[in-house]
């Protein structure tokens, strides 16, 4: 069995972790979601969440050739198909075959902040004011320059 390590978002590893898959997901979507997790209601949250996405799109562009990019969406709909790619991609056996509801359920019982729930439906109020941040935009555009290196899973 091979050992996972949980880098988090740390923007320093991603040039330097063995075997470094990312998921990245559109930026109004995770940092509407981060601030409603977190309850950030700072003033200047939305730009200061924003200038990190941007660094972490950053990291993730100069890291591109030690690491495997998912969409979340690709993640979330066909999770045994990223593990595949993953597998292949860092040379490993292909994994056990196991189903999108078997994740579901895992997380459901491990992780329940990190699955849908009703406090994450509540994002949307967010959206406002994350796409009226300063550097908005350049999120947008590094979202679209990491999506070109993401490895798309049908």
């Amino acid at each position: 069995s091979t050992p996972y390590y949980w880098l988090g978002h740390r923007i320093t590893k991603l040039m330097t972790a063995p075997n470094c898959a990312v998921v990245v997901r559109h930026p109004l979507e995770s940092i509407a979601s981060w601030m409603q997790s977190s309850d950030d209601s700072r003033e200047d949250g939305a730009d200061k969440l924003v200038d990190w996405y941007i660094r972490y799109m950053d990291g993730i562009l100069r890291a591109k050739d030690n690491i495997i990019v998912f969409a979340l969406e690709d993640l979330s709909r066909n999770p045994y198909g990223c593990a595949v790619k993953f597998a292949s991609r860092f040379g490993f056996l292909e994994p056990e075959k196991f189903d999108k509801e078997d994740v579901e359920n895992w997380l459901v019982v491990n992780m329940p902040e990190h699955f849908p729930n009703a406090q994450s439906g509540l994002k949307s109020a967010r959206y406002e004011t994350v796409a009226a941040a300063k550097d908005y935009a350049k999120a947008i555009e590094r979202y679209s320059m990491v999506l070109s290196i993401v490895e798309r899973v049908k």
